[in-house]
């Protein structure tokens, strides 16, 4: 009696306990391609693994190529010699994911490039809004175009940007810029005219 009593005590506990599932380990890989400003492959990149969270280096690979990596979040850090390094931030979810960056010319003394642009218009310019985002790789930023169509996107590295003309959420005009220095941009919109003339000499 006393044995049956334990053996429907059991069989009640295992009923009420809560199921555990035990999680797959998913691995996959991360693969690392770098360009130059100009767009051409740097065949020397090399690459780090960091933990996202700490910045600790997990792995480092020359040419680029990470194998068995579990999923998870990181950040890459790409180089070559000669060439100022970037961080790409990572979420690796998926079997096979592809990471590219855009390196800028190591100098000794670093310089950030700036776009200073002009947008012309037949109508009278609204809320629009420009978007520079790198051609290879991720990030970029968002600047305002003014009332008289000026706009400035600065603290660039040098390279190659899509250069994007937002009226709210719509892209009415883009460009492909290579950005080096202080670089001027005039972006003619549909019917666009010529800029008045400032008064002022």
């Amino acid at each position: 009696m006393f044995v049956r009593l334990f053996l429907v005590l059991l069989a009640c506990r295992a009923c009420d306990a809560e199921c555990i599932q035990v999680q797959e380990l998913r691995t996959g890989s991360v693969e690392v391609t770098a360009f130059d400003i100009r767009g051409v492959i740097l065949e020397s990149v090399e690459a780090d693994l960091l933990d996202a969270r700490t910045l600790k280096k997990l792995y480092s690979a020359q040419r680029g190529h990470f194998h068995q990596v579990q999923y998870g979040d990181y950040r890459v850090r790409v180089w070559a010699r000669g060439f100022y390094s970037v961080e790409v931030p990572v979420r690796l979810d998926q079997p096979n994911f592809a990471v590219r960056a855009q390196l800028a010319v190591g100098e000794e003394c670093r310089v950030f490039s700036s776009l200073i642009g002009t947008v012309a218009s037949s109508k009278p310019i609204g809320t629009l809004w420009v978007k520079v985002i790198p051609a290879y790789g991720s990030g970029g930023l968002e600047a305002p175009i003014g009332p008289s169509g000026f706009f400035l996107a600065s603290g660039l590295e040098s390279g190659q940007y899509l250069v994007v003309v937002m009226d709210g959420v719509a892209p009415i005009r883009s460009e492909v810029v290579l950005v080096s220095g202080e670089t001027k941009l005039r972006i003619d919109l549909p019917n666009a005219l010529p800029p008045a003339r400032s008064a002022v000499h």
